[in-house]
């Protein structure tokens, strides 16, 4: 059996505005360079995602985000934004001295892969992407608003939706009520309300409230990855929730349009796995974008009765093939 790639070392590199991002390399020291960017917003790094490379030779690195795993200051959302993250992959690239690396990200990870590779197109080898997250207003509808995913699982989104936050809910639950039967903007306005009792809730002094908001926000995000299954001790669980959670109150920071128009300037190839029961980044949204996404070396890869999380070993194995024969295939190239 193929051993993990063995740890070189770890860092923490000061990219400016406050933020030190922790950054963990593992692999071949000689070996060329891939750069793992994990989901989210907020997740971090898990040491079990270097499973992904076993029988690879990759110089890999593994960067938590913004705020995000060990990056420092835990859970901060000041210079926090999806292209402040893009900027930071260019910033460590130079700092590591990568003329070109690989890519490989799945979920929110996998959205700022399509954003640096179309961004800085030369520096991109190839990448391997999965359950990519599409930031538009129908991608942000379908998992935070009442007439998407919610009607799959009705009993988890009423549970997500009752924060402890009785004034501020009140208004929200006006909305979402009204929202039922609506699309487009009147859902923004539910997601907005839910946002503000999200808001009041994780800042709330009472440190019950909070932690009850925690814990619903991960219940539901992990009722979506993989249905039926029980969600462990999440590392960073406040940090996580935080930075989740300012994403959505911020739509994105309306990247959505410069994601989509940055597909024809992607020169990597991209294999992009999208599982057949991701309820996360549901495959019709995902192919709705990639069909005039102007990609011209796009790969996409069904994995029946896959879900989102790395976790379902249907997706875990396209995802270690799919980068195993993207290091087979360059090697017999160069």
């Amino acid at each position: 059996m193929a051993e993990l790639p063995p740890f070189i070392q770890q860092q923490f590199v000061d990219i400016g505005n406050g933020h030190q991002l922790h950054v963990a390399e593992y692999g071949c020291l000689k070996g060329p360079a891939l750069l793992y960017l994990h989901g989210g917003p907020g997740a971090g790094c898990s040491r079990n995602e270097v499973n992904l490379f076993v029988g690879t030779p990759f110089h890999l690195y593994f960067v938590d985000q913004r705020g995000a795993g060990r990056s420092r200051p835990s859970g901060c959302l000041l210079n926090n934004t999806v292209m402040d993250l893009v900027a930071d992959i260019e910033t460590l690239r130079c700092v590591f001295g990568v003329e070109k690396w690989y890519l490989a990200g799945g979920s929110f990870g996998a959205t700022l892969a399509w954003l640096y590779s179309g961004l800085y197109p030369s520096r991109v080898r190839a990448q391997v992407l999965w359950g990519m997250f599409i930031p538009s207003k129908i991608g942000i509808n379908w998992l935070y608003g009442p007439n998407g995913v919610s009607q799959f699982f009705n009993a988890q989104y009423a549970r997500f939706i009752d924060v402890n936050e009785p004034v501020i809910y009140a208004g929200s639950k006006t909305v979402l009520s009204q929202a039922d039967t609506h699309q487009g903007s009147t859902a923004t306005i539910a997601i907005d309300h839910l946002m503000c009792a999200y808001q009041h809730a994780l800042n709330h002094h009472d440190p019950q409230v909070v932690e009850n908001a925690v814990h619903q926000w991960l219940m539901w995000e992990c009722a979506l990855a993989q249905p039926s299954q029980f969600m462990g001790e999440v590392a960073q669980a406040l940090s996580c929730v935080q930075i989740g959670h300012h994403y959505v109150q911020q739509h994105f920071f309306d990247v959505y349009s410069q994601f989509k128009a940055l597909g024809g300037d992607i020169k990597a190839s991209t294999v992009l796995i999208q599982g057949e029961h991701d309820w996360v980044c549901p495959e019709h949204i995902l192919t709705a974008f990639t069909e005039n996404c102007g990609h011209q070396s796009l790969e996409y890869q069904h994995v029946s009765a896959g879900y989102h999380a790395l976790a379902d070993q249907r997706v875990f194995q396209a995802v270690t093939q799919a980068i195993q024969r993207l290091y087979n295939t360059t090697s017999e190239l160069s």
